[in-house]
Parts: structure tokens; sequence; C-alpha cells
């Protein structure tokens, strides 16, 4: 048995470790694929580990190493390619996790309490839902707040792995600016510390409630 210790790869480095780990299941994969797989598992923090660790959902190289092992056998005996990912690595709960935080971010706050249901019914993890949320907020603050600069030299400022993805969310920002829940998930963040919230459930319930506000006041 092989156990493995210490701080997992991220970005390029992990991306290599993936080919390798291909290699040695006796099959190759390229890198749009390896792309495609990670963001599947750990979107926005395979590249780099947010800003505030409590938020981090690391690699697990355990999973990932059964994943490229399941690919590899279904891909043989060609290599692997991104439609054998979508095919056997894409889970209903990241099809809901994407939705949920739409709806979030687009002041639609039933439909967010529904999704997130689904999503953590379908499996997912209150933490990596959580994550997902703090990491939107935390980059579109700063972007609704520098006017006049274009969403990816914002990114880039911000050192985002990939700074294309800053139009989605100006997009979002233009009806339903996330400044607003600034405050409330700097909140939830300091009552977990300090133990007035349970767990990432309660902060995420203490978010949507100040978006739900937020909506409130809008009409």
């Amino acid at each position: 048995m092989h156990v493995r210790s210490g701080i997992p790869p991220r970005g390029r480095e992990l991306v290599s470790w993936v080919t390798q780990e291909a290699t040695a299941a006796g099959s190759e994969i390229d890198d749009a694929a390896v792309t495609s797989l990670l963001n599947v598992l750990y979107p926005g923090t395979w590249q780099q580990a947010p800003s505030n660790p409590r938020y981090d959902v690391p690699p697990d190289l355990d999973r990932l190493q059964q994943e490229v092992r399941k690919l590899a056998a279904f891909a043989h005996p060609g290599p692997v390619s991104r439609e054998d990912v979508h095919a056997m690595v894409q889970s209903s709960n990241q099809d809901q996790l994407f939705p949920f935080l739409g709806a979030l971010f687009g002041g639609r706050v039933d439909e967010a309490v529904r999704l997130l249901q689904q999503v953590l019914d379908n499996g997912d993890d209150h933490f990596r839902v959580l994550a997902q949320v703090m990491q939107q907020i935390e980059l579109a603050t700063p972007l609704e707040a520098a006017s006049g600069a274009s969403p990816e030299t914002v990114g880039r400022d911000l050192a985002v792995p990939n700074p294309k993805r800053m139009h989605a969310i100006e997009r979002s920002s233009r009806s339903h600016p996330a400044t607003p829940m600034l405050n409330s998930a700097l909140q939830a963040d300091r009552d977990q510390k300090r133990g007035r919230l349970r767990n990432a459930e309660d902060a995420l319930l203490a978010i949507m409630a100040a978006a739900g506000k937020q909506k409130r006041n809008q009409r």
C-alpha cells in the first residue's frame, strides 16, 4: 500500500501528475482532457488555492488516480479524450452546481434554494459549494469596483488562472451586483471562526438570506 503525504500539486504540476498517472495506467491523455477532468472535479481550486484557506478544496490524488484508471480502461486501446471525460466523469452534482450559482448571483433566490438542495442530495459537499460562492464574491467585488477596466484586465490583476471567466461574472454583476453580499459573506466567515455558525451549511444560508433581502430591496 502506497501512502501519500504532503501538499497536493496544483496548476501545471498537477496536469503533469495526471499525465504521468495515465502513462502508468498504460494510456495517454492530452492537456485538454486533463483540464476538463480537473475542472469537473475541482473547479476553481485545482489551479491555485483560494485566498482564504478555509474554503480550499485541494485535489484528492487518490480520487484522481482512480478516475484516470477508469478513463484509461474506458478509452482502451486509444488515448483518453475530452469526450471520454465528459462521458465518464461529468456528475449530476456538477451539473447542478453551476445552475445554483447562476440562480444565486442572478437574484433568483427561491430557485437557488431548490437547486442547493438538489446539489446536496446528489452528494456534493457544503464546503465545496461554499468555496464556490465565496470565490465568486471575491472576484465580483473588485470587478464591480473597477469601473472602466475590462473584465480580463481585472482578472489578470487578481492573478486569476483563466481571466476570460471574468466576462461571465461581469454579465451577472450588471443586473445583480455581488458587492451587497460581501458584508454578509465576511460576517459569515467571522461567525464560523468564532463558533456562532456551526458549519458551512449555516454560512451558506446566511449568505442566501442576504441575497433574498437584496432582492426585496430592489423591488
